[in-house]
């Protein structure tokens, strides 16, 4: 009776903080060779193809994820590819949150960047409906990342100021907020996107703190669900070789979460060490049940 309650308790309180870690994969006894075909990630186009390797591991202190094999990136071609794994769709979009979150390390980077390596897309994994994409483009002897909510446009794509170093891994968190859904303005225009770098993940990062943002409005980069639709919901993360512009290194231990709020968006990407969300229980009540020295009421 006891295992049955608990089960119950467990059950319920999943379901009502709205449990929503929709991806996590860190590659762990994967094969060395091609991703395409292992662990539900599936390539698309004919470029090259995203490798597993175990080498040089990457590793963030408190991120739950991360070391044995992970992710090479390839040298980029002028030919365009994409490796890409699905997950259950969230088609609900006005007022929700999507984290997605990866462990980096970037060998060589471009001179100029228009080609997103990283980004959410739809739940046919296809080259059209895509969001939240992360740019790399060569600074000094480093590099820095930069974010755009749809664009490929130069000008909208927003880069962080920070020259990070090539060999180092780095923890990147993304995030995405969709207001009012529409494809003309202004609710074509109305999400917002951050980036951080090495955030403090024991709490939610402050929007202060982002490497760069994208607020509502701010841009003419069109948003997530204004640039087209979103066939079957959100529901896939890709990596993507868009030709000679895109970055090449390595990347481990992938998560995306989203939530009704904010808040519950980063309790369900499980960034830090505790993966489930706590359930709290002076958010739940209940009457007349009663087990072997248990009563709840």
């Amino acid at each position: 009776m006891k295992k049955v309650f608990l089960l119950f308790i467990l059950a319920f309180g999943m379901n009502y903080l709205g449990w929503g870690q929709l991806l996590y994969d860190d590659f762990t006894g994967l094969t060395i060779g091609n991703l395409a075909g292992q662990s539900g990630w599936t390539k698309g186009g004919s470029g090259p193809d995203a490798t597993v390797g175990n080498t040089t591991p990457l590793t963030y202190a408190g991120y739950n994820g991360g070391g044995a094999e992970y992710v090479i990136m390839p040298t980029s071609t002028s030919t365009a590819s994409r490796v890409f794994k699905l997950y259950s769709p969230v088609t609900t979009y006005n007022s929700t949150t999507f984290y997605y979150s990866f462990l980096l390390r970037v060998t060589t980077p471009v001179a100029s960047s228009v080609g997103y390596f990283m980004s959410l897309g739809n739940a046919a994994g296809a080259t059209t409906s895509l969001g939240a994409k992360v740019f790399v483009k060569s600074s000094g002897s480093g590099f820095n990342l930069g974010l755009s909510k749809s664009s490929t446009t130069l000008a909208n794509i927003t880069y962080g100021t920070t020259v990070l170093n090539l060999n180092q891994t780095y923890l990147v968190v993304v995030k995405y907020v969709f207001n009012l859904a529409g494809t003309t303005a202004p609710n074509s225009l109305d999400d917002q996107a951050y980036l951080w770098v090495n955030p403090v993940i024991t709490v939610e990062p402050s929007i202060g703190s982002a490497e760069c943002s994208i607020n509502g409005g701010a841009s003419t980069d069109t948003d997530f669900d204004g640039f087209g639709v979103i066939a079957g919901g959100v529901g896939s993360f890709m990596w993507h070789n868009r030709g000679v512009t895109n970055p090449s290194g390595d990347f481990d231990a992938v998560r995306v979460g989203q939530g009704t709020t904010s808040a519950l968006a980063w309790v369900n990407l499980g960034a830090g060490l505790v993966v489930a969300p706590t359930i709290q229980a002076s958010n739940i009540a209940f009457t007349g049940i009663t087990t072997t020295g248990m009563t709840a009421t």
